[in-house]
């Protein structure tokens, strides 16, 4: 997978003691778009750089796209967010797409994973390609929704299965099953950008430690 990352506007990366929180966008034909939600996710920037001191980039990664979708996200404003454009050779997907994103975000985030009618050998593959890649270790904790219609049709492979087997040596914690993204029931929504913790014992739990609006 060819990757070559750019850069748009001139601004810096913030310092590393600067809070900052990185957005990963993969693409695909997407030029049309593109700058109604860049606008959306500057007005984010600019709530979060005001009112939490938070510096913010996204990282856009176009995904073999046949149309202008990279010259598009090249030309968009780095203002008030830094702004990274990757460029994939072609159509890997989605999940190639996310990971080839994440490459550029700084470490030391909780890492949310969610699919839905997924089945088992692919799961596999994306948790093989993240700690292959070193992304899984740049995470300091792997937090996972409740993957449903994931496993295997006949209960052969369940998905669980396939989580504790991939992240045993895991040196963080490890969630399954927050109903978050897609669910069965109620959906709980995460915030992007906040401190927060993740322990497994008594019991585990996602702690966010601070409001994601004031």
């Amino acid at each position: 997978m060819a990757a070559k990352p750019t850069k748009s506007g001139s601004r810096a990366r913030a310092s590393s003691l600067t809070p900052t929180l990185t957005i990963v966008v993969p693409l695909f034909n997407e030029a049309k778009g593109l700058p109604a939600l860049h606008e959306r996710i500057a007005e984010v920037a600019r709530y979060q750089q005001t009112r939490r001191g938070l510096n913010v980039e996204v990282v856009y990664v176009d995904d073999g796209s046949s149309d202008d979708t990279g010259d598009v996200a090249r030309s968009l404003p780095a203002i008030p967010l830094d702004i990274q454009v990757v460029t994939l050779s072609r159509n890997f997907g989605k999940e190639a797409a996310l990971m080839a994103g994440l490459d550029h975000a700084p470490p030391g985030a909780v890492l949310f994973l969610d699919e839905v009618g997924e089945r088992p050998y692919r799961l596999d593959r994306m948790l093989m390609q993240l700690r292959l890649s070193g992304l899984l270790a740049r995470t300091s904790a792997v937090v996972f929704g409740e993957l449903p219609r994931c496993d295997e049709p006949g209960g052969a492979h369940a998905a669980r299965a396939v989580v504790h087997e991939l992240l045993a040596d895991y040196p963080g914690p490890v969630l399954f099953g927050l109903p978050s993204g897609h669910t069965t029931g109620p959906t709980l929504t995460l915030p992007f950008g906040v401190r927060a913790r993740v322990v497994t014992s008594p019991r585990p739990v996602l702690i966010i430690e601070e409001s994601a609006v004031e």
